[in-house]
């Protein structure tokens, strides 16, 4: 859900459909109807939705079926980013992969390392790839020309290089636990926020392989999740690093989204379990 500029609706964002509704709750226009193109069949933080003038902005994850994601024409030919029309009531997917990404040299990735994530600063659309470490940065208005890539310094930040169709991959679950991971790219006030996990490292994967049973490796897995906490790094609007610094305890970065001028993220504490939820407000400030 995202308040409009009037103060007196929201929208809100259904896997079938695009509402607008009154604060009071009598009133609910249907603004779009169709089916969903977002990631998975629910919009959620790190899948953020970004209303710019008339048009609202997703990732986009609906695919025309003609590639399967085994074969090497399929991330090239995927359409990462759409907008919705709110005057046409349409949809227009858009946005493939730069020729200077890892995903545009014709080896096979697993589906989490190509998620993509993006933000608007002054003139620029700016998206990240999650299993890459650099900015893609397009010009914000149609046709979105790509203008140039940046490559981040996130330290041991683990690359999956890719492997040859129809070869055996590395295993999606394993994918999503010891690679690198850009979680979430952030705009807030003057700053560029980029969270991410370094992913295991070489040490810690062969201690991960020497696993004899499933309970051994889930409680190895633990073990290093626990040791390897996720990062952020902060930008200035050049791309200029101002810091990098672990994230703060129990902080689920993949949570966070920016409201009213301020990051709002959930709180997460792998060894409690409670009936409900923690919502933290945060600020960004000098040190």
């Amino acid at each position: 859900m995202q308040f409009e500029s009037d103060g007196n609706s929201f929208l809100s964002f259904g896997s079938h459909q695009v509402k607008k509704v009154s604060l009071d709750g009598l009133e609910a226009e249907t603004i779009y109807k169709g089916i969903s193109p977002y990631y998975s069949s629910f919009p959620f933080p790190t899948n953020e939705i970004i209303k710019k003038g008339k048009k609202i902005f997703y990732n986009n994850r609906s695919e025309d079926g003609t590639y399967n994601r085994y074969q090497k024409e399929y991330l090239p030919n995927l359409k990462l980013i759409g907008f919705l029309d709110l005057e046409k009531s349409e949809t227009t997917n858009f946005l493939s992969f730069p020729d200077q990404s890892l995903s545009q040299n014709g080896l096979i990735f697993p589906h989490s390392n190509w998620a993509s994530h993006f933000i608007f600063s002054k003139s620029e659309l700016i998206v990240v790839f999650q299993g890459e470490p650099a900015l893609f940065v397009f010009e914000g208005e149609e046709p979105f020309t790509f203008i140039q890539k940046i490559d981040l310094d996130l330290g041991e930040f683990k690359i999956y290089p890719g492997n040859p169709e129809g070869e055996e991959g590395m295993d999606i679950l394993d994918a999503r636990t010891t690679l690198g991971s850009i979680e979430c790219i952030e705009k807030i006030n003057e700053f560029i926020l980029i969270g991410y996990n370094q992913g295991f490292s070489e040490k810690q994967i062969r201690n991960l392989e020497n696993a004899s049973t499933p309970q051994e490796k889930g409680k190895i897995i633990r073990k290093f999740e626990g040791e390897n906490s996720s990062r952020i790094q902060l930008l200035d609007e050049n791309f200029q690093v101002l810091d990098d610094f672990i994230k703060p305890k129990y902080l689920k970065i993949s949570s966070l989204m920016v409201r009213d001028g301020h990051l709002w993220g959930s709180k997460f504490d792998p060894d409690t379990e409670d009936d409900f939820f923690t919502i933290n407000k945060l600020e960004v400030r000098e040190k």
